[in-house]
């Protein structure tokens, strides 16, 4: 077995999803040539590879998946930034489907600090969910 002294040395289930995402897209897509499909790549190293990771996981099982973006917007007309009135601690993903409805919050690397809080049933590892 090779020593792997990586951060994240356990890419399996990332490649499993990768692999399912491929036959869905094969069957939702039929005519495309096989050379010419994008491969899917999904990784856990940032937040925003993660967020997807978990929205295709989702909607592979047959639920609805969103992000939920609580930054705020740009206005052009006073060419500043709104910020959003929602509070902090939202989770990142929703997910609703089969008489079930998931929020996920995610925490990659020291997220965690720069939120300056912990949400509530957090322990250690990269997902959490209520």
């Amino acid at each position: 077995m090779k020593n792997d002294t990586s951060k994240y040395p356990n890419r399996a289930g990332l490649k499993e999803l990768e692999r399912h995402a491929m036959v869905e897209h094969r069957k939702k897509y039929p005519s495309i040539p096989e050379h010419c499909r994008p491969k899917a790549k999904f990784t856990d190293k940032n937040t925003n590879g993660l967020t997807m990771a978990v929205i295709t996981t989702f909607r592979l099982h047959g639920f609805f998946a969103t992000r939920i973006d609580s930054k705020g917007t740009f206005n052009m007309a006073l060419k500043r930034f709104i910020p959003s009135n929602q509070k902090k601690g939202l989770p990142d993903v929703f997910a609703q489907g089969q008489g079930l409805k998931r929020y996920i919050t995610e925490i990659v690397g020291d997220n965690l600090t720069m939120l300056g809080e912990k949400p509530q049933g957090t322990t250690t590892g990269h997902l959490c969910s209520s």
